[in-house]
């Protein structure tokens, strides 16, 4: 599995270039509602669930 990071650059690049990068998926496990608000992307799916006694969220994002 690839980092969040390498994920979002390619799918930059590949829009930069004129290509569309539709049809990806991403889940996205997070305990920081900050930090995914950052991404300024609608998650499809919230799913609550606890890590180690961490309140979290399992995150779905469509990526069209």
């Amino acid at each position: 599995m690839r980092p969040l990071g390498g994920f979002l650059l390619r799918c930059l690049r590949i829009s930069a270039s004129g290509e569309r990068c539709s049809g990806w998926s991403l889940w996205l496990l997070s305990g920081n509602p900050a930090l995914t608000g950052a991404l300024r992307m609608k998650a499809r799916r919230k799913v609550p669930v606890s890590n180690s006694g961490l309140d979290c969220r399992r995150l779905y994002y469509w990526i069209r």
